[in-house]
């Protein structure tokens, strides 16, 4: 199966926390989803719990009707008690106004509040045990590790800025910038606070836009975050999923019709196949008293669920071992992991690297390599902080903009450089090398073929952040990890360019006979202007000399980052 193409909704709402813990500057924890109601649950480790409403629609997450309340509040059995008192002057409204739709749903509000109250201490466990998670691993900024790194600033601006050859030379240091600044760009979220969003804020996020690189580095983490989300609350997760309902409408069908839906069903959400019988037990009873119109004994759900349970078996198997091949996650010991921890892995090997380019026994050396120890563990929103200060720290030693300084290595240069150069060729004819005016005879401009092989930098997808593209993402804690960020180099033969979606081929005059008479008509002053428009082009972007190939300064720069 391609786990890639599972049902992602509740991995969207794991972003659209991340991205609202960015904004409120704290961490956020999906705590409940109920998707009958589209409704969720966020705990905050200041103690709050954070209810709204959520739509996922159109590649963006819209998350309305916020409500804030204190933890000890979400747990009081008063409150729970006034919602019960609530609910049955409701249901008794609606008798005596006749309004037996109504009545319906107010009197399963009812029960469903005198549950809530029965399981309140259940409820009390699980709150102190996700609020557990938001310990030491997510605390950065407030620590005297960080408050040692912001002393030194100045001093760590002045070291980069004296060594800058060296340090911005070094891959580790390269790559981890190049993540960072990706990032920073991806999460530039403004501040907001729980007032503007109980005024009525509706607080949307892009699952699309610049949240590729963030999925690929939080990969691991997500999946571990659906895991652990569908293990403690699968039936109200799942229970309007729609391969749900078309599987429990399959009760009295065949066995093979009856496989086939469950394949289906695995497909759109592979956590079917971890689910118990008391979770299949919860949900499939629930769409049976809502949906069906004819009565499902107890018995027949039995029987039914039992053979889903052993049909099960094999799939539950192959996604176990896909998920510890892939995304290195066990699940027989699935804990919790803050996300952007491996971002924090990242950081922690830059530190490092400083710490060793840096003099023997200076402040830079010992304070860098006691916060690479510090930060490795680390995880949770804090991380982009920090990511922001590094940001910040390289910039100021360089003088420039690490998003215009960075993006060359985005883009497959000697590609593009090659493409131009075929296009003013194109356009102009042979005569007229790259950089001179119309109408040169016998200069031929040499245009390189396709398929040779290049040393051009990979796009941005080809990052290879420590297996953080999906393929092996390693256990937390294990020892010898590479570097994150190592680039992927084109196979021979092959370039991947940026935004490029043709088959790399540039029609030729003999190719389009057309096109070659449309060229060798009149027009000679609009080709001039392009050819030079486009010599200015490659001059802007400094491509070399045009011709595909680099500037030997240029080759030599380009060398220190090849992986």
């Amino acid at each position: 199966m391609n786990f890639e193409n599972r049902n992602k909704d509740l991995t969207n709402i794991h972003k659209a926390a991340d991205y609202l813990s960015r904004s409120l500057r704290e961490n956020l924890k999906v705590f409940s989803v109920d998707s009958a109601n589209g409704r969720v649950t966020f705990l905050s480790e200041r103690n709050t719990a954070l209810h709204c409403d959520y739509e996922i629609l159109k590649g963006s997450a819209h998350l309305t009707n916020f409500i804030v309340e204190p933890i000890e509040e979400f747990l009081s059995e008063g409150r729970i008690n006034d919602r019960v008192s609530g609910s049955i002057t409701d249901f008794v409204k609606s008798l005596r106004e006749n309004r037996y739709d109504t009545a319906d749903t107010s009197f399963d509000d009812v029960i469903h509040l005198f549950e809530e109250r029965s399981n309140l201490s259940s409820l009390e466990r699980k709150v102190t045990r996700q609020m557990d998670s938001f310990g030491d691993k997510t605390k950065i900024v407030n620590s005297s590790e960080y408050t040692k790194l912001m002393d030194i600033k100045e001093i760590m601006v002045s070291f980069i800025s004296d060594n800058k050859d060296s340090v911005m030379g070094n891959k580790e240091i390269h790559n981890s910038l190049r993540i960072g600044n990706a990032l920073r760009s991806a999460f530039n979220a403004p501040v907001t606070s729980y007032e503007e969003l109980v005024e009525g804020a509706r607080f949307s996020v892009d699952l699309c836009g610049e949240s590729s690189l963030y999925e690929m580095i939080c990969k691991q983490e997500l999946v571990r975050q659906e895991l652990l989300e569908a293990k403690e609350n699968f039936s109200k997760v799942w229970i309007s999923n729609d391969a749900i309902q078309n599987l429990a409408s399959c009760i009295y069908s065949k066995d093979e019709p009856l496989k086939e839906s469950l394949k289906e069903i695995i497909e759109e959400v592979p956590y079917f196949a971890f689910s118990t019988k008391s979770d299949l037990s919860e949900i499939f009873t629930s769409v049976f008293e809502v949906n069906s119109t004819d009565v499902v004994s107890k018995k027949d759900v039995k029987e039914f669920i039992k053979k889903l349970y052993e049909w099960k078996k094999p799939a539950k198997e192959a996604i176990t071992n896909l998920l510890d091949e892939k995304y290195g996650i066990n699940v027989a010991n699935l804990k919790f992991v803050p996300t952007f921890s491996n971002l924090a892995r990242t950081q922690s090997v830059m530190f490092e690297v400083l710490s060793m380019l840096a003099d023997d026994n200076s402040v830079v050396q010992d304070i860098s390599k006691e916060f690479s120890k510090f930060v490795a563990g680390k995880g949770g929103v804090e991380t982009l902080e920090l990511n922001d200060f590094i940001v910040e720290i390289f910039e100021e030693a360089t003088e420039e903009k690490l998003e215009e300084n960075l993006l060359m290595q985005y883009i497959d240069m000697p590609r593009l450089s090659r493409d131009i150069s075929a296009l003013r060729t194109l356009i102009v004819g042979d005569e007229a090398p790259m950089g001179s005016e119309m109408g040169g005879e016998g200069m031929e401009e040499e245009v390189p073929e396709e398929g040779v092989e290049d040393e051009g930098v990979p796009d941005e997808e080809g990052i290879d952040a420590d297996g953080l593209n999906g393929e092996e993402v390693p256990e937390q804690g294990m020892e010898d990890e590479e570097v994150p960020g190592e680039e992927v180099e084109a196979e021979e033969g092959q370039d991947m360019p940026v935004g490029d979606d043709s088959n790399g081929d540039i029609p030729t005059d003999e190719e389009d006979p057309g096109m070659q008479g449309g060229m060798q008509g009149g027009g000679g002053g609009e080709k001039s202007k392009l050819a030079s428009d486009l010599d200015a082009l490659v001059q802007s972007l400094g491509l070399g000399n045009g011709n595909g190939e680099e500037d030997e300064e240029d080759e030599d720069d380009d060398s220190q980052y090849e992986a």
